[in-house]
């Protein structure tokens, strides 16, 4: 490996370990939060959606969806703003990790007052920050646990 690549190999990871820090400190906020529900674990969301519909709870089972949504909506407007599966600095990262800031800076807003939004914000962000992880590694990164499929629809 030449010396560019060797940094590059290292930037990645150093980025990757950051993102995916970043990723559980959200979790885990959300999780202790008022609505016990985690934004970026997609894998338990899909299974307490499925437990919801076999216990008959419409609420956890509207609450759930509607992050799991929120998740995938941040990997479509990733996807849409980035474009392209080649990684190319430039302002389209720029503008999706503007975003992702100000998404996570509403959440905690609307967090601390336990409305549903700041869920939502957060859930946003990280289907945000996985599609833009995955798009720049060619699908090797995810930043955000088992999500692949979530950030992929």
């Amino acid at each position: 490996m030449n010396n560019l690549a060797q940094k590059e190999f290292y930037t990645i990871v150093a980025g990757s370990a950051i993102l995916a820090a970043n990723a559980g400190f959200i979790n885990v906020v959300t999780l202790a939060g008022a609505f016990s529900v985690t934004v970026s674990h997609v894998t338990g969301n899909v299974s307490r959606i499925a437990m919801a519909v076999a216990q008959g709870d419409l609420t956890s089972f509207s609450l759930v969806l509607s992050i799991l949504f929120s998740f995938m909506f941040g990997a479509f407007v990733a996807g849409y703003l980035v474009g392209d599966a080649r990684f190319q600095l430039g302002r389209a990262y720029g503008y999706a990790l503007l975003l992702e800031a100000g998404m996570l800076f509403l959440s905690f807003a609307t967090l601390k007052r336990e409305l549903v939004l700041g869920e939502w914000c957060a859930a946003f962000a990280c289907g945000l920050q996985n599609a833009l992880a995955t798009s720049y590694s060619g699908a090797v990164v995810r930043t955000t646990h088992m999500t692949g499929i979530a950030t992929d629809i």
